[in-house]
């Protein structure tokens, strides 16, 4: 089914979130508060077409860090369909991929994914049937507590791993976000 959405952690939230209204005609679909790595995440849901987002925004409440390995989190394939949605699962398993977070289900799109990463560090969410906006003008956005209704663990995490993730988020507050559309 294609390209979903990219998510991304940004220092600059209300001048990205501008860029992409401006120059995109992007529509606020949903809101998610969560917690990660002991900071709490606001993330905000862009769509550009019928599909629930195409852009998620995360920003760090007060004190604007980035809690992530990189600046983007992830990027959303559609499976055709559930069948090919756990099969790539499986043989993510079988070929030693580290999947990042185990099948489970969103609240806001609905959709059934797992994460795995990539070699470049960021992750790659693979979905399926998340909700469409069909009805533009009667949509209205909605809050949610929390990034997933169940499932979505994390695996093979270790005390390591996120202790070197809390310290990349200390360290983003010493380096300048380049944000488009802002100089």
């Amino acid at each position: 089914m294609g390209f979903g959405h990219v998510a991304m952690t940004t220092r600059e939230p209300e001048a990205v979130m501008r860029f992409f209204q401006r120059v995109f005609d992007a529509r606020l679909s949903d809101t998610i508060e969560d917690r990660l790595n002991g900071v709490t995440l606001d993330v905000s849901f862009l769509r550009m077409n019928e599909r629930h987002h195409t852009v998620a925004l995360a920003a760090t409440r007060g004190k604007r860090m980035n809690p992530l390995r990189t600046a983007i989190h992830h990027l959303n394939l559609q499976a055709r369909s559930l069948d090919d949605m756990t099969e790539a699962y499986g043989r993510m398993r079988r070929l030693g991929f580290r999947i990042s977070n185990g099948i489970g289900q969103h609240p806001n799109d609905r959709e059934l994914s797992f994460y795995v990463a990539s070699p470049s560090g960021f992750d790659v969410e693979l979905g399926w049937n998340p909700v469409l906006v069909a009805d533009e003008v009667g949509w209205k956005p909605a809050h949610y507590k929390g990034i997933s209704l169940w499932g979505h663990s994390p695996e093979n995490q270790t005390l390591g791993s996120t202790i070197r993730e809390m310290g990349r988020g200390l360290l983003s507050l010493a380096r300048k976000e380049y944000t488009a559309g802002t100089e």
